[in-house]
C-alpha cells in the first residue's frame, strides 16, 4: 500500500513536472505563433505591394508601347501623305511642263503655218499683180489679113497648145510673155523649135530675125537654172 502511494506521488510529481513543461511550452509556442504573425503578414503585404506595383509597371509599360505604336503609326501615315502629296505635285508640275510644251509647239507649228501661208498668199497676190500687169502691157493680136501678120501654134511648159497672131517685127520676148500669162507663171522661159530643141532664140530677137515662118510651131520650156 505504501509503495503504491510512493508510486502514485511520483506519478503526480512526475505528471505536475510535465504539465508544467507542456504549459510551458505551450506558452511558448503560442507566444512564437503571435509573434510570428505580424513578420508573416508583413512579407505576405510587401509580397502585394512588390505584385502590384510591378502590375502597375507593366501596365505603364504596355501604355508607352501603346503610344509610342500609335505615334509611329501616325508618323508613318504623315510620312507616306506626304509623299503621295509630293508625288502628286511632282506629276502635276510635269503634266504641266508637257502640255506648256506641247502648247507652245502647237503655237510655233501654227505660227510658221500662218507665216508660210501669209508668204504664199504674198507671193500669189505678188504673181497675180505681176502676171495682170503682164497681160495690160501685152501687144494685141494684129487683124488675120495684116500683111506682117504670122499666126503661131504655141506649145506651152505644162502641154497646153494654142494658136496666136504676132506681127513679125515682134520679139520673142513678146511670145514667151503671152505664155506665161496663159500659163499663169513668171517661171523663165526659153522659146526653141522642135526640130533644134537646144537651141532657144534670143529674147530680144525679132521673129524675122529668128527665122519663125507663118504656121511655125514653137515651143516654150523652162530655163534650167
Amino acid at each position: 500500500m505504501l509503495a503504491w502511494l510512493l508510486w502514485a506521488l511520483l506519478g503526480l510529481g512526475v505528471a505536475a513536472v510535465l504539465a508544467n513543461v507542456l504549459e510551458r511550452l505551450v506558452a511558448r509556442v503560442r507566444q512564437n505563433h503571435h509573434s510570428a504573425a505580424p513578420s508573416y503578414l508583413h512579407a505576405e503585404q510587401r509580397r502585394d505591394r512588390e505584385r502590384r506595383e510591378l502590375a502597375t509597371q507593366a501596365d505603364a509599360l504596355r501604355a508607352q508601347q501603346g503610344h509610342t505604336l500609335r505615334r509611329a503609326k501616325r508618323e508613318a501615315d504623315r510620312t507616306s501623305q506626304l509623299t503621295v502629296q509630293r508625288q502628286l505635285r511632282q506629276q502635276q508640275d510635269e503634266d504641266f511642263v508637257r502640255s506648256l510644251a506641247a502648247d507652245q509647239a502647237a503655237a510655233a507649228t501654227r505660227a510658221a503655218a500662218q507665216a508660210a501661208q501669209e508668204e504664199t498668199e504674198a507671193l500669189a497676190a505678188q504673181t497675180a499683180s505681176q502676171l495682170k500687169a503682164l497681160k495690160d502691157n501685152l501687144s494685141p493680136e494684129p487683124a488675120p489679113d495684116a500683111p506682117a501678120a504670122l499666126t503661131l501654134a504655141l506649145r506651152l511648159p505644162n502641154g497646153q497648145r494654142l494658136r496666136r497672131r504676132f506681127e513679125s517685127h515682134q520679139r520673142v520676148q513678146d511670145v514667151l510673155d503671152v505664155m506665161r500669162v496663159q500659163q499663169g507663171s513668171l517661171e523663165e522661159l526659153h522659146l526653141v523649135s522642135p526640130q533644134a530643141p537646144d537651141q532657144p532664140w534670143q529674147p530680144s530677137a525679132t521673129l524675122a530675125q529668128a527665122g519663125i515662118r507663118n504656121r511655125d510651131l514653137v515651143m516654150g520650156v523652162f530655163v534650167d537654172i
